[in-house]
């Protein structure tokens, strides 16, 4: 494990898991009368225990979406409880903690306005997400909130021609296309970067590194750079180009130990005070790599991240980082389709602003 999710997340995810197991029913993934896998290894893909997924499957026989035969396993049932419309959510895996609380606040909205959720998991793969948008809309889904991978971001001429054909509603949540007009929510990344940077550099710090997976392009991403290369040049503090590392595996890609010792070697530089990292997932290797070098935060080195999600709190020491407004973000992608299901044609782009944080990861110099 990288870091701790704690009792609280864990009952979320728990809650997630059997979501997503209902989805699949719902949307008809699952066929009536299929077996519904119960073993560990489907808890290991899952990222629970065998029990608790027992628990799970226990709560939808007693909902009436399964159906459980002693000696034999669980089975869909032929005729699942009444359904209300449908609205699908598209997105990396529920694991990650920051599309856990996005996914909070999209459930929380749907079922406000009478709406069921479809969760399909893009695991970041473009070629999943074009071909779940094409399968949602087959099962009547009215809309979808849409959390685009980095792949989708870069390949949105198929994209736009795929949702002209769909004639569907879809909010992008968290990241966007540059060049389209389309409803989004988003958090101003920019403004972030800068607050964050602002705070490094009042804090004393002038040599600030900036690190990220090698997808710097990726709009939430990019414009924490753009803040960050703001706060340096208001503050007429030159900009280093070797200060920027976009080395590391992406969420796709993500490997832990390749990402560890990549840091270790640009920690060999020691070029710089302060690490500005580009998310929490990040943040947590840099830590490990920080340790690994018998290095000290903040005493040898500063660190700040961004999103503050449970990974901030579970570090050691705590992370200085930038909140995002995570399950409101959620929130607002369903008011929007809500608003484009009833015939309203505008187009709604939303950048909810950010907060600082200050815990115990940065040191004055």
């Amino acid at each position: 494990m990288i870091y701790n999710l704690g009792m609280e997340n864990y009952g979320n995810l728990r809650i997630h898991i059997k979501e997503r197991i209902k989805s699949e029913i719902l949307s008809g993934v699952r066929k009536p009368y299929e077996k519904i896998p119960s073993g560990k290894d489907y808890a290991r893909e899952l990222g629970i225990s065998r029990l608790t997924l027992e628990y799970i499957l226990e709560e939808l026989a007693k909902e009436g979406y399964v159906f459980r035969i002693k000696g034999r396993g669980t089975f869909v049932s032929p005729q699942i409880p009444e359904r209300s419309a449908l609205i699908g959510f598209i997105a990396p895996d529920l694991k990650n903690p920051f599309i856990a609380e996005v996914f909070m606040g999209v459930e929380d909205s749907a079922r406000k306005y009478g709406y069921d959720i479809v969760y399909v998991n893009s695991g970041e793969s473009s070629e999943r997400e074009l071909l779940s948008l094409e399968n949602l809309v087959k099962r009547d889904i009215k809309g979808i909130a849409l959390y685009p991978s980095d792949d989708l971001v870069s390949k949105e001429d198929i994209f736009v021609k795929l949702l002209k054909k769909l004639k569907i509603p879809v909010v992008l949540i968290d990241r966007y296309f540059p060049n389209l007009l389309l409803d989004f929510v988003v958090s101003d990344n920019k403004n972030g970067g800068y607050q964050i940077t602002r705070y490094l550099i009042e804090m004393g710090h002038k040599d600030i590194a900036f690190i990220c997976s090698s997808n710097l392009s990726t709009t939430s991403v990019l414009g924490r750079y753009e803040g960050y290369k703001l706060a340096l040049r208001e503050a007429k503090i030159r900009f280093r180009e070797d200060l920027v590392f976009n080395r590391l595996t992406s969420y796709k890609y993500f490997s832990f130990d390749k990402d560890v010792s990549t840091v270790r070697e640009i920690l060999k530089t020691r070029s710089f005070s302060a690490i500005f990292c580009a998310n929490e997932l990040i943040a947590s290797v840099v830590y490990h790599a920080i340790k690994s070098e018998n290095l000290r935060i903040p005493d040898d080195i500063s660190v700040v991240g961004f999103g503050d999600t449970t990974i901030a709190l579970y570090l050691d020491p705590q992370l200085t980082t930038i909140k995002q407004e995570k399950f409101v973000m959620g929130n607002y992608a369903i008011d929007i389709l809500m608003k484009k299901l009833k015939g309203d044609s505008s187009i709604t782009q939303m950048y909810l602003p950010t907060y600082l944080v200050i815990r115990n990861s940065v040191g004055r110099r």
